[in-house]
């Protein structure tokens, strides 16, 4: 049996190579509900492939891993609470620029010094907690037909 930790990881890529045809959306948030409600609104909705995750090395580890099923969008809170989110946004941007993945940045608290540092990172868009799912999905589906598909 293989360790739990990469258990998560290996049905993700399942998830991914298996279904090429749908939009592929990663979730990076230390909330639970807020994970739960966006996958939600993603799978049941959408019909987009979620995956979401409390850890940002794991989302390092899967961007860097999965060159070729890599998410459409990557969701990720500014506050997290094992990295900031910044760092996390500025880390990924490093290898992935706004053309291959757009970032859409979800927080609680919008103050303008952080959303212009943001944006000046490359985020594609903002949405405010409590998250709306008109919101959510008007802000998703603008960014997804400027994203290329990683196939």
């Amino acid at each position: 049996m293989y360790n739990s930790k990469y258990s998560h990881f290996f049905s993700f890529l399942i998830i991914f190579f298996t279904d090429m045809a749908k939009y592929r959306i990663l979730h990076l948030d230390d909330e639970r509900h807020i994970r739960s409600q966006v996958r939600e609104i993603v799978e049941k909705n959408l019909g987009y492939n979620h995956e979401d995750t409390d850890d940002p090395f794991f989302a390092f580890e899967l961007l860097s891993t999965a060159k070729k099923s890599a998410p459409d969008v990557l969701l990720i809170d500014i506050n997290l609470q094992k990295m900031s989110g910044k760092a996390v946004l500025k880390k990924i941007r490093k290898d992935w620029p706004k053309e291959k993945l757009a970032v859409i940045v979800i927080t609680r608290t919008p103050d303008p010094a952080t959303v212009k540092e943001c944006m000046e990172m490359g985020i594609n868009d903002l949405i405010i907690k409590p998250i709306r799912p008109d919101i959510f999905v008007q802000k998703l589906k603008a960014v997804l037909p400027a994203v290329p598909r990683a196939v």
